[in-house]
């Protein structure tokens, strides 16, 4: 009997997410198009299995049935962050800094639960990055596509939380360290309302194609060109690698699930990636003690945000952006400062967790998906509503730039 997660495989399609014009909640809504159609498939998650135990937990979550979350990240990590973009042939890449990159950031989708934080759901079909893409106003952001992303055919709305999303300004897209560049994220729930959805997915001789932002407008942002790479196999599953103008990244094909989603005693399928070097035990004392670090570092680090965030509040009372207006801006910090606690108390939440399953390892229990309650968030200006225009949407074989 194998694992198995829901996943659409494409025949042949254009995946793009219309703009919606505006945010009225807390999340980025993004209307999905389908202009040709899914056919269903299964992920046989026996071939992740063996390759991920190492770096993470599993666990089985309905309604996904089995999902993985990463074991060494920190608190304010999500999934997309530490890496960086490259151009390649198959557009817009992701290359993973963390050594299991190759499989939850090409496959699959993610999303976050309130009590176990970002757990990957598996998937059978590869892209350079699974992603929605947002740009405008001189920013440039992504963020990890959801469970709901996948359609059976038609058209399908889902939200994205604002905090899931990686901002940098444009100009430094392409750089290949991008985490000194990160916007804080409790003003991302600003930046969703200033920048448009271009995420565009379709596919060109079977390959799926991360389109996204355009290549001329980073360019422009850039003032330079964007070095263009290509991709090349790897024989076994190993850390992305750019060498020159190539990116090694293994991208095997993922066999179909057969049967009922039960776990067996050991994994059938797939290559197992070489296990990291096993660290001795720590006693009880020593785990303590780097929980204790870990919980200082956390508290530092949102301290730190909170004062970013209180200067550029600052910044901008004395110098209010042109086409805002004073009860709009204070609206818009309170709305960040609202977002910074929440951010806070779930990278809290994140990291009590995980410190939990340190002590008490929980491989292969059975969990519910608990989604995190947000409050509602009020509409936007009066001065937006006017400018609201529907979006005209893309049919097959139109220019979508």
């Amino acid at each position: 009997m194998r694992r198995q997660a829901a996943i659409m495989i494409p025949a042949l399609f254009v995946l793009s997410f219309m703009p919606s014009g505006r945010a009225t909640r807390a999340e980025a809504a993004a209307d999905v198009q389908v202009d040709l159609g899914f056919h269903a498939g299964n992920a046989d998650v026996d071939f992740f299995y063996d390759a991920l135990a190492p770096y993470g937990d599993w666990m089985e979550m309905q309604p996904y049935g089995w999902v993985w979350a990463p074991r060494s990240v920190d608190a304010g990590w999500r999934p997309y962050r530490n890496g960086h973009w490259v151009y390649t042939d198959y557009d817009w890449t992701w290359v993973s800094d963390e050594p299991w990159g190759w499989a939850p950031f090409h496959y699959g989708r993610w999303t976050v639960d309130s009590r176990y934080g970002w757990v990957w759901v598996p998937g059978s079909v590869w892209a350079p990055a699974w992603v929605s893409w947002r740009y405008g106003d001189d920013y440039a952001g992504w963020a990890p596509l959801p469970p709901d992303a996948d359609v059976a055919l038609g058209q399908a709305s889902f939200g994205i939380d604002p905090l899931a999303y990686c901002f940098v300004p444009a100009r430094y897209l392409t750089e290949p360290v991008l985490t000194s560049h990160y916007v804080p994220a409790a003003r991302n729930v600003t930046i969703v309302n200033v920048t448009r959805n271009v995420t565009n997915y379709t596919v060109v001789d079977n390959r799926v194609v991360n389109q996204g932002v355009q290549l001329a407008e980073v360019e422009k942002a850039t003032g330079r060109a964007v070095p263009r790479a290509r991709i090349a196999e790897a024989a076994a599953p190993a850390p992305t690698r750019v060498r020159g103008n190539e990116v090694a990244i293994y991208k095997p094909p993922v066999p179909a699930a057969k049967g009922q989603p039960t776990r067996p005693a050991r994994a059938q399928a797939g290559r197992a990636a070489p296990a990291p070097p096993t660290p001795n035990p720590a006693t009880g004392r020593e785990l303590r003690e780097r929980q204790q670090q870990e919980q200082q570092h956390l508290a530092q680090e949102q301290a730190r945000e909170r004062t970013e965030l209180q200067q550029e509040h600052a910044r901008e009372k004395a110098s209010p952006p042109p086409s805002v207006s004073r009860q709009e801006l204070a609206a818009r910090q309170r709305a960040e400062q609202q977002a910074q606690a929440r951010h806070e108390d779930r990278e809290k939440r994140m990291l009590d967790d995980r410190q939990a399953r340190q002590r008490q390892p929980a491989e292969g229990q059975k969990v519910q998906h608990h989604e995190e309650k947000r409050p509602p968030q009020p509409p936007p200006p009066r001065d937006e509503k006017a400018k609201e225009k529907k979006p005209k949407e893309t049919k097959p074989g139109e220019d979508k730039s």
